[in-house]
């Protein structure tokens, strides 16, 4: 006697602002797009609640678009030169003055270590 072979159902409607981990990465997926996320210290920082495991075939029918950010109230600091950045409104804000850091109820040690490139996903904003 010969078993019936199940169909594999591809899930292809994910719901709004929810991660997909498939064979290749991570993926934000907003709408009708998913935004690339680049490692796991980029995806720590969010700390989503719901991640869901997939394929890539899958996400075939959404629009690849810029890779997804450090979340906003993440403290960062580029690796390559040590400068310590406050993300918010997705954009890097540099830290120039020390009292900016006791005034955010911040240390310098919470800062999380991130590659230039890691960095620059952010466009610049007021220093502080």
């Amino acid at each position: 006697m010969f078993r019936k072979a199940r169909k594999t159902i591809l899930r292809t409607d994910f719901p709004q602002d929810v991660v997909v981990h498939t064979e290749t990465g991570y993926y934000f997926i907003n709408g009708t797009t998913k935004k690339p996320i680049k490692n796991t210290r980029v995806l720590d920082s969010w700390s989503f609640p719901l991640i869901i495991e997939s394929q890539d075939l899958a996400l075939s029918k959404f629009t690849k678009a810029s890779p997804l950010g450090f979340r906003n109230g993440t403290l960062i600091r580029d690796i390559s030169g040590g400068a310590v950045y406050l993300i918010s409104k997705q954009l890097r804000r540099k830290i120039v003055d020390p009292d900016a850091l006791d005034m955010l109820g911040k240390k310098l040690s919470d800062a999380i270590w991130a590659a230039h490139d890691e960095v620059m996903l952010h466009q610049e904003g007021n220093d502080l």
